[in-house]
């Protein structure tokens, strides 16, 4: 999918390793805590990436995308809501 190595690394750096989820310790993707950066590295090594991979690589930003920005927006929120309920 992508053209040449410079390609694959700008996205994984744009999406991946942002990510909170993203981590390369599985040795298998049953355990991997994202399948798709699973997916991606192991593409790495073998020189190709799965159809379902190809279509989410097309996109700019990876759908899955999960930052710690947004996990703390998500629990100052829960805050304000039990802070409101007493």
């Amino acid at each position: 999918m992508f053209s040449n190595g410079n390609e694959a690394d700008h996205w994984r750096s744009n999406n991946c390793d942002i990510c909170i989820k993203y981590e390369n310790e599985s040795v298998n993707r049953k355990d991997a805590r994202c399948k798709i950066a699973y997916d991606i590295d192991l593409g790495y090594v073998a020189g190709e990436l799965s159809k379902r991979v190809q279509k989410i690589v097309l996109n700019i930003k990876c759908p899955f995308l999960k930052t710690e920005r947004l996990k703390r927006q998500k629990r100052i929120k829960k805050d304000v809501n039990q802070v409101e309920l007493l």
